[in-house]
């Protein structure tokens, strides 16, 4: 059996058997070739139960489905009152309408769901990542790893958005949503053909890592943390966020009236009149807890379970 060889600091210390444990298990799936199969297993389970019900286009708000039936595009919060999907997004930059967008993504499927199923894949692959002293003291990951990148991922998942054009930023992707748009056959083909014409083909395989697999989704815990949206987080202004600084909505912010009340509302201008009552404002942030987000962690799987 390989023994992996781990550099660790001196800020925390780590059982010899813990870390045997996990390097066996993890040498032993990348060694047969089951990591990518019970990865993918975990990825088409989460689909199946999360991705019911989604929104068909941005005709129709997707805060709550939290998903679109495209795959070019992205369930995104313009605000508090509405989500759309969209092809791209570009934060704070005024739409047709002349109202800006947040810009956050959305999944349903919450970190914990994919999690769960992912430590079932390599037992220890996801729980020492999530322990933040951990992550940090394995040099070996954190030195070499590079970050995945959310901008390059949705380049490539995502349309251009001029039909002549490749949509979708690669034949592949380009001909999966042939399949989805279209249910004649004879238009789907018309559609692959102007794929193969306008998208240029997948770019070479690049895993994040150079550990391969294992260091890859062991990654991903460390670094899709997001601001903390959850259900014990404030709804809306009815309630004071001074204590929890964080609110459901993506779109609004916790902002501060005075040393005794904050609410969670979309923007504040500190000297000016509140919309909300009508009052002038501190208008301090305050800023929730970084958390596991759900749209960022599933969007790095599948990047390590595809690249890697």
């Amino acid at each position: 059996m390989v023994r992996l060889a781990f550099a660790l600091t001196t800020v925390g210390l780590v059982s010899s058997q813990d870390l045997f444990l996990e390097q066996r298990s993890e040498t032993v799936i990348d060694a047969t070739g089951n990591m990518h199969s019970c990865l993918k297993s975990c990825q088409k389970t989460d689909d199946t139960k999360h991705f019911k019900t989604c929104e068909r286009d941005g005709q129709t708000d997707c805060s709550k489905s939290k998903c679109c039936e495209f795959i070019t595009d992205t369930c995104f919060v313009k605000n508090a009152y509405w989500a759309a999907c969209t092809p791209s997004c570009k934060k704070g930059v005024p739409d047709a309408l002349g109202e800006k967008w947040d810009c956050t993504a959305l999944s349903p499927s919450g970190c914990h769901h994919l999690t769960s199923c992912v430590e079932k894949c390599a037992p220890g692959l996801a729980s020492t990542a999530n322990n933040a002293t951990f992550a940090e003291e394995l040099v070996e990951i954190v030195d070499v790893a590079e970050p995945v990148s959310e901008e390059l991922t949705a380049e490539e998942l995502r349309s251009t958005g001029d039909p002549p054009k490749c949509n979708g930023g690669s034949k592949d992707i380009c001909k999966q949503s042939c399949k989805q748009i279209f249910t004649n056959v004879n238009i789907e083909h018309v559609c692959e053909v102007m794929c193969d014409k306008n998208c240029p083909d997948a770019p070479p395989k690049k895993c994040p890592s150079k550990k391969g697999l294992g260091a890859c989704v062991r990654h991903c815990s460390s670094t899709s943390n997001g601001p903390d949206h959850g259900s014990h987080c404030e709804e809306d202004g009815r309630s004071s966020c001074l204590s929890s600084k964080c609110c459901k909505s993506p779109g609004d912010k916790c902002y501060t009236k005075s040393p005794y009340w904050a609410a969670c509302i979309g923007e504040c201008k500190p000297g000016k009149k509140n919309k909300v009552d009508n009052q002038i404002w501190d208008c301090e942030e305050l800023k929730p807890k970084k958390v596991c987000d759900p749209y960022k962690y599933r969007t790095c799987i599948d990047t390590c379970v595809a690249q890697c």
